[in-house]
């Protein structure tokens, strides 16, 4: 989609500019992350690149913020979806995927909703 024009959100879906995205700040802990040894001395790194140095950081930062979960508590939880009568076809396993999309969730129907009128008279 392209910046500018007439729509609700001045032509941007969702009132958002492309490659930029909404944040929210939190002071508390996020969980959702695993306690597992993916970034860790395990892990093969390249060559860190000085320009993204500043991206490094950030993304540091906010690890140092995540409360990181238990494996084992996933892996222990999994039978009881797979077993379960009805299986849900999508489940979110920490806290983390269980705040998360409803908020997206609300964001989406926001936008449908502020662009309804529009979407209706594209049917013609």
């Amino acid at each position: 989609m392209r910046d500018g024009g007439s729509g609700p959100a001045g032509g941007r879906a969702g009132g958002r500019r492309r490659g930029r995205r909404r944040t929210r700040r939190r002071s508390r802990r996020i969980g959702g992350a695993y306690a597992t040894d993916w970034g860790g001395e395990s892990a093969v790194h390249s060559e860190p690149i000085p320009a993204y140095d500043g991206a490094r950081e950030a993304l540091g930062a906010f690890v140092a913020t995540l409360d990181l979960g238990d494996p084992a508590a996933a892996g222990r939880a999994l039978p009881e979806v797979v077993d379960a009568d009805e299986p849900p076809l999508r489940v979110f396993l920490g806290t983390q995927g269980n705040e998360m999309p409803p908020r997206v969730h609300a964001d989406r129907l926001e936008t449908w909703a502020q662009w309804q009128e529009l979407s209706v008279r594209a049917q013609g």
